[in-house]
């Protein structure tokens, strides 16, 4: 599943190990130079760009562009849905079908490799409202951006 380890550029990541209280830090490129040694590996990390985000991915099958779409739009502003920022993170199958101009099926078989792979998680809404998919790496980036404003 992907994870936004890498969403703060510049960031210093800090690391502790067991009862020592000494600390290491590290920075993003070093994350991912440590990725990209894995990924040679055959482990199925790698790291992807998202729009403004690089991402650890962790899924051993690959993404399409479709795929990415549907997280670029769950990334972008008009996810959160006008001037409210509570959709962050998330997109509609209306939302992706607009943007892209794609068929329902297309949309369908995007959004529903997502779910599958557990990168993204359905909410039914409920109250007559579309159902929302959400992306935890990205609503949890959104939500780190909210509270440094």
């Amino acid at each position: 599943k992907p994870i936004n380890l890498l969403s703060k550029r510049g960031t210093k990541f800090n690391f502790t190990s067991g009862n020592n209280s000494s600390k290491s830090f590290c920075s993003e490129d070093d994350i991912i130079t440590a990725v990209g040694k894995l990924s040679k590996l055959g482990s199925g990390f790698r790291t992807r760009e998202i729009g403004t985000s690089t991402m650890i991915v962790s899924v051993p099958m690959e993404l399409d562009n479709d795929h990415m779409e549907v997280m670029r739009i769950a990334q972008s502003e008009e996810s959160s849905s006008s001037s409210s920022e509570q959709f962050f993170g998330s997109v509609t199958a209306s939302m992706v079908r607009n943007e892209m101009r794609w068929d329902d099926a297309r949309v369908k078989r995007a959004i529903d490799l997502l779910l599958a792979e557990g990168m993204a998680w359905l909410d039914l809404g409920g109250n007559g409202f579309e159902a929302r998919y959400w992306f935890p790496s990205v609503w949890k980036e959104g939500m780190e951006l909210l509270e440094e404003n």
